[in-house]
C-alpha cells in the first residue's frame, strides 16, 4: 500500500510525485489531476475529472490535495477506499462546493488529523444515500469541522467504531442535512471541548432511538447545540455518561419535542452550567432521573428544562435533597414549571 504525498516536501518518502495543488478558485487544472493509482503505488494513466479513484493509498499527506478540486463541477465521484489515514490539512476544501458529487468512499478511513477533512465536501448537495465512515476510531482537532455541511442528499452515516472526537473535531460537520434518518455513535466514548458542537444541528429527518450508551465523558461545549431541532429523536441513550464540563450538554436537545425518555442514570457530576437549557422545549418529555448524580457546581441546571411543558417528574437520590435545593433555578425547577421534585432514588 502507498502513501500519497507532494514530492518530498514532508520529509516523507515520496512514493508518488504530485505537483504542488494551487489553491485555485476553480480547482485542479489538467496538470494536477491525479491519476488511478495501482496496488504498488504506481501512477496510472489520468482518471477523467468525473471519477477520481485513489485505490491502493492508505494515507493522504499533509496539505496534499488541499483546494484540489475546489468547486469543480465536473466531479461526480471519489473512492478513497483504501485510505486509512489523513493527515494535517491534507483536504481541506478539496471538494468544497462540488455539487455534482454523488458518491463518496471513505469506508477504511480509521483517523482525520487537525484540519484534515476541513469542509472537504461543504454543500456537495447530491451526495446521496448511506455515508460509510464505520472504520473511523479518532478524528483530531477541527478534523472534520464541517465537512459535510449542507449535504442535504446523505440519509445515514454508520460512524459506529468512534471512539474519541478531539477538540471541535466534528464541529457543525452535518450541520442541516436534511435527509439524515439515522446515525450510529454506539462506540463514542469521550469528546474533547467542543468535539460534536452543532454536529447535526437541523438535521430534523434523524428518527427514533440515539445511541450514545458507550459515551462517558464531555468535556467544556462538547455536545453544544449538537441536536438543535432534530424533531424526531424519541429517545435518548446516556446510560455510561459520567460527567459533562462547562456548558457540554448546552442546548444539545433543544427543540427535540418528541423525545420521550431520557437514560442519564451515570451521570454523577457536571461543571458550571453544564446542563444549560438542554432539553428546552423538550416537550415530550415527562419524567427524568439522576439516579447517581452526588456532586458539582450548584449553576449546573440553568434552565434544563425550559419550556417542557409536560414534563411532571424530576427524580433525585434522597440523599442529595440538601444540596440539589441549593441549587440555583430549584425554585423555578428549572423551567419544568409543571413538575414536582422527588427525591426518592
Amino acid at each position: 500500500m502507498a502513501k500519497l504525498y507532494i514530492g518530498d516536501s514532508q520529509g516523507a518518502p515520496a512514493i508518488i510525485k504530485v505537483k504542488e495543488v494551487p489553491k485555485l478558485k476553480f480547482g485542479a487544472s489538467g496538470d494536477t489531476l491525479i491519476g488511478d493509482v495501482d496496488e504498488n503505488g504506481v501512477l496510472q494513466a489520468r482518471t477523467p475529472q468525473t471519477a477520481l479513484n485513489f485505490s491502493g493509498i492508505t494515507e493522504i499527506g499533509t496539505k496534499t490535495l488541499q483546494y484540489a478540486f475546489y468547486q469543480n463541477p465536473a466531479v461526480k465521484s471519489v473512492d478513497f477506499g483504501s485510505v486509512q489515514n489523513i493527515a494535517q490539512g491534507a483536504m481541506s476544501y478539496c471538494f468544497y462546493g462540488c455539487t455534482n458529487i454523488t458518491s463518496v468512499g471513505l469506508s477504511s478511513l480509521q483517523s482525520v488529523d487537525s484540519l484534515g477533512l476541513e469542509k472537504a465536501f461543504y454543500d456537495c448537495k447530491s451526495i446521496t444515500g448511506t455515508l460509510n465512515l464505520s472504520s473511523l476510531q479518532t478524528v483530531d482537532y477541527n478534523g472534520m469541522q464541517s465537512t459535510f455541511y449542507g449535504c442535504s442528499g446523505i440519509t445515514n452515516v454508520d460512524l459506529n467504531s468512534l471512539q474519541t472526537v478531539g477538540n471541535s473535531g466534528l464541529y457543525s460537520t452535518f450541520y442541516y442535512c436534511t435527509g439524515i434518518t439515522s446515525v450510529d455513535l454506539s462506540s463514542l466514548q469521550t469528546v474533547a471541548s467542543n468535539g460534536l458542537q452543532t454536529t447535526f444541528n437541523g438535521c430534523t429527518g434523524i428518527t427514533g432511538v440515539l445511541d450514545l450508551s458507550s459515551l462517558q465523558r464531555i468535556e467544556g461545549y462538547g455536545l453544544q447545540n449538537t441536536f438543535t431541532n432534530c424533531s424526531g429523536i424519541t429517545s435518548v441513550d446516556l446510560s455510561s455518561l459520567q460527567y459533562v464540563g462547562i456548558d457540554g450538554l448546552r442546548q444539545t436537545f433543544m427543540n427535540c419535542k418528541n423525545i420521550t425518555s431520557v437514560d442519564l442514570s451515570s451521570l454523577q457530576s457536571g461543571a458550571s452550567n453544564s446542563l444549560q437549557q438542554t432539553f428546552a422545549n423538550c416537550t415530550g418529555l415527562t419524567t427524568i432521573s439522576f439516579p447517581s448524580l452526588t456532586s458539582g457546581r450548584t449553576d449546573r441546571f440553568n434552565n434544563t428544562f425550559m419550556g417542557c411543558t409536560n414534563l411532571k417528574e424530576i427524580h433525585f437520590r434522597a440523599d442529595m435533597q440538601a444540596e440539589v435545593e441549593k441549587m440555583s433555578g430549584y425554585s423555578s425547577k428549572w423551567g419544568a414549571t409543571n413538575a414536582t421534585i422527588y427525591f426518592d432514588l
